[in-house]
């Protein structure tokens, strides 16, 4: 829809224009497909009711054009109308009995109402009906997904991409489903398939990576990618998963570089500056990370990673004070993320709020109890008080969620040896070297005493002769 507009400058030239019509309450003239463009970009920016209001203004000057009608009874259907969408649509059929977009639509109605049993056999009671059967697969296999019937989902999905290898939403469905049924695997030489066939098919290279990168075979991802930017040199999606796969492999300059490379080939979004200012957070250059933090924050104020990248850059800048602001608001824009707690948790001891860092850190255990973070940094805010009982409870409350995290032992035993419990602190050692035997330096840095160490390394010593 509004294709010569999604080609030119024209599109956003007709949305400025719309909107000061609105604004004036005047009424200027559109051509049809100046207002199917304007239609598609408030549905795809998630603003349906400016949408329905595009297509109420468009009606009136196009009052017998289907593909209006269709606009309208879909944007009714995403919506929640279906009464009023199952009437534009039983009036359209009126018209044209076998026309394939109402056809599909009245499934997408049962799919939409939770009914996807009747959605399904809608679609499979159409197929031989319609003679262009991509769209109907896709939604005969989103229909079955949603009923958790992977298996023939799939047959469905690959159906798709057998019409249409640049179906994006059915390649990325379909590894969704692969994922689900431990079938990623099988999926390689599914994709591989088509490689041999087109070698130029960049989005099966695409999701070659995307399916390497989900069996954690990060080289194999990037290579894939690779390929598939080579082919399409614009092609952003591949390069910003690259950037998360040189991030999760700690090579945040690579990082850095397909990130920019993402930004080069698409409209920025929060998301993008929010990875490049935590790369450069990584590489502690906390000035260009605020610099792309608060980019994202400019362009949205609501996500919540961008006020807590700023909050982390600040801690680490020793304005704990400032940062507190900031992880307060990313906490209240999502209160779901444990890691966000935890930051709070910190800079609430810092400035020394102790009650509320205690709240904090509590909250955050119970939250994600399998971060030994959040164990180590409770348990050592009541060390620094001296409090050698709450700190070592907090960490045996860990040990009971983390049994095999090595640190967390190592830790008891730091406390156990500064609260005089000498033979318990043995037994914790003997575990702690049992699990992980080359942590034991991280004793060393807590006991800086020359006869403390020689103690600690005698012990260690003894252990290292009998089993090893």
């Amino acid at each position: 829809m509004g294709h010569r507009f999604k080609e030119s400058d024209d599109g956003r030239e007709a949305v400025k224009r719309f909107e000061e019509m609105i604004q004036n309450n005047d009424y200027y003239f559109f051509d049809l497909d100046a207002y199917e463009y304007i239609i598609d970009y408030y549905a795809e920016t998630g603003r349906i009711k400016k949408a329905l209001k595009a297509v109420e203004y468009a009606l009136k000057q196009y009052p017998y054009s289907s593909e209006l009608y269709i606009n309208r009874a879909q944007l009714l259907i995403n919506s929640g109308h279906f009464e009023e969408a199952t009437e534009i649509l039983d009036n359209l059929e009126i018209l044209n009995p076998n026309d394939q977009d109402v056809l599909i639509m009245r499934g997408l109605v049962y799919g939409h109402n939770g009914q996807y049993d009747k959605a399904v056999a809608h679609f499979k009671k159409i197929e031989p009906l319609l003679e262009e059967k991509e769209d109907l697969y896709f939604h005969t296999g989103y229909a079955l997904q949603c009923l958790a019937k992977y298996e023939e989902a799939i047959i469905y999905y690959k159906q798709v991409i057998d019409l249409n290898i640049e179906h994006e939403d059915a390649l990325y469905e379909l590894a969704f489903c692969l994922d689900l049924t431990g079938q990623l695997e099988t999926s390689i030489s599914f994709y591989e398939k088509f490689i041999d066939q087109d070698p130029f098919a960049h989005s099966a290279w695409y999701n070659l990576g995307v399916a390497y990168s989900k069996l954690e075979d990060w080289d194999k991802s990037l290579w894939a990618y690779e390929y598939a930017t080579i082919i399409k040199i614009d092609f952003s999606s591949a390069y910003f998963n690259m950037a998360n796969i040189y991030a999760n492999k700690e090579d945040f300059n690579k990082a850095i570089e397909c990130y920019e490379k993402t930004l080069e080939h698409e409209d920025p979004t929060a998301e993008t500056y929010c990875c490049l200012g935590s790369c450069f957070e990584k590489l502690d250059q906390f000035d260009t990370a605020l610099h792309y933090y608060r980019r994202a924050m400019k362009l949205d104020a609501k996500y919540a990673d961008s006020w807590y990248g700023i909050g982390i850059c600040l801690y680490n800048q020793d304005k704990a004070f400032e940062a507190l602001h900031y992880f307060k608001k990313s906490i209240e824009l999502d209160n779901t993320n444990p890691e966000f707690v935890l930051a709070k948790a910190d800079a609430e001891y810092f400035v020394g709020n102790f009650q509320s860092a205690n709240e904090d850190y509590e909250t955050a255990a119970n939250m994600d109890p399998a971060n030994s973070d959040v164990w180590l940094n409770w348990s050592e805010m009541f060390y620094d008080q001296d409090d050698f009982i709450k700190a070592i409870d907090i960490l045996i409350n860990g040990i009971d969620e983390l049994p095999q995290e090595s640190e967390l032992y190592y830790r008891v035993v730091v406390y156990m040896i500064d609260g005089g419990m000498y033979k318990e602190a043995l037994l914790y050692l003997e575990n702690a070297l049992i699990l992980d035997y080359d942590k034991h330096t991280v004793l060393f840095e807590y006991f800086t005493e020359l006869e403390t160490q020689k103690a600690i390394f005698k012990i260690i010593d003894q252990f290292k002769k009998d089993n090893f």
